[in-house]
């Protein structure tokens, strides 16, 4: 799903509503920031399903309880890839974990994680790639 930069941002109960990026989506972040080095640049998301059972669940999270819990994330979406990712032949001797618009699991409150307009980004190291996810729907952090 695309969302253009005058969409207006819904709050949940773990966040705000995040519209995917793909790569050739029309947010301008691939523009705006190149990932240095082995970084990969991702953006942060919740599975919908996940999103849907807390709504329905009727809980009410503290703000600090929400923000945490958004933070904790462990689903992103790969934007850009820094010069330098998956380049290490011994590190990585079948070449790249992921590429851009792939749905990836990584490790917990990962990397330098920053907002833009709203959405929750971060850059992370090429080795924290823990999965690439076909369907993120089912899947919740424990």
């Amino acid at each position: 799903m695309q969302t253009s930069t005058n969409d207006a941002v819904t709050m949940t109960p773990l966040g705000p509503t995040l519209g995917v990026m793909t790569s050739q989506g029309d947010d301008r972040i691939g523009d705006i920031m190149q990932p240095a080095g082995y970084r990969v640049l991702v953006q942060i998301v919740c599975p919908d399903e996940a999103l849907e059972r807390f709504k329905q669940s009727n809980l009410v999270m503290p703000d600090e309880v929400r923000d945490r819990e958004w933070a904790a994330q462990i689903w992103a979406t790969v934007i850009r890839l820094g010069p330098d990712a998956y380049a290490d032949v011994n590190k990585f001797p079948n070449g790249a974990w992921c590429k851009p618009g792939d749905h990836i699991m990584m490790r917990p409150y990962s990397g330098t994680r920053f907002m833009l307009r709203g959405r929750l980004y971060a850059l992370i190291n090429d080795d924290t790639v823990q999965a690439v996810i076909g369907d993120v729907s089912e899947i919740e952090r424990a």
